[in-house]
Parts: C-alpha cells; structure tokens; sequence
C-alpha cells in the first residue's frame, strides 16, 4: 500500500519526505518477523505519521474527482 501511495502523491511529496516515507516502511518490514509487538507498533505508529500529509492529500484528490465542483466550493 505504500508503494502505490508514493507512486500516486509523488508529485506532493519532496525528496525528504520520500525517504522518510521509505525508511519508516523498510523498518516496518525489518521488525514484522520479530513478533515483538512494542517494536512494531512504535514502527507503524512512525509510518502512519511519515504519510499522514500524503494520505490526506490522497484523499483531497479523490474527493475533487468524484464531487467536481462541489468539493472545490466545500474547500473555499
């Protein structure tokens, strides 16, 4: 799901916030195996937070497809 969300909202994001985005990822699937559930939510929590701007953003985007006109109305 990441990777589709960074190929979709690329665009938004700078190269920092790509890395970020990558790096809290990679974690997620280093600690997977391990089981240890503190670890791992400490690393989900880290990439919920890395993506929140680019799922919002996600989102904004959906909403102007499927509503155009209103939710540029609703938004101003």
């Amino acid at each position: 799901a990441v990777d589709a969300a960074l190929e979709v909202g690329a665009r938004w994001l700078s190269e920092e916030e790509r890395e970020r985005i990558l790096r809290a990822a990679t974690r997620v699937r280093e600690v997977m195996p391990s089981k240890q559930a503190n670890a791992l939510k400490a690393a989900v929590q880290e990439l919920d937070k890395a993506t929140e701007s680019l799922a919002a953003k996600i989102v904004e985007q959906a909403m102007e497809q499927a509503l155009p006109g209103e939710w540029d109305n609703q938004q101003g």
